[in-house]
């Protein structure tokens, strides 16, 4: 089951998604163009190699021009 993060105002934005371990590890990057204003990513809760990540806490931090928002995520 996957995780949804909603942001809004997104439209015509660059979005830059990383995933870090507690240790402050990047796990993961993705960069998405978004071109609506209303954007739902679906984490999917795997590394950059697709492994499927283990119980324990991660930080989702969502960066573009406009703002950088960081969640953090128990599994």
């Amino acid at each position: 089951e996957n995780t949804t993060f909603q942001i809004t105002n997104m439209s015509n934005n660059n979005l830059e998604i990383l995933t870090y371990d507690v240790n402050g590890n990047i796990i993961k990057t993705e960069n998405i163009n978004v071109n609506s204003d209303n954007f739902l990513f679906d984490w999917s809760k795997d590394s950059k190699n697709g492994a499927n990540l283990p119980k324990g806490v991660y930080l989702i931090e969502f960066k573009s021009d406009l703002f950088n928002i960081r969640r953090k995520v128990i599994l």
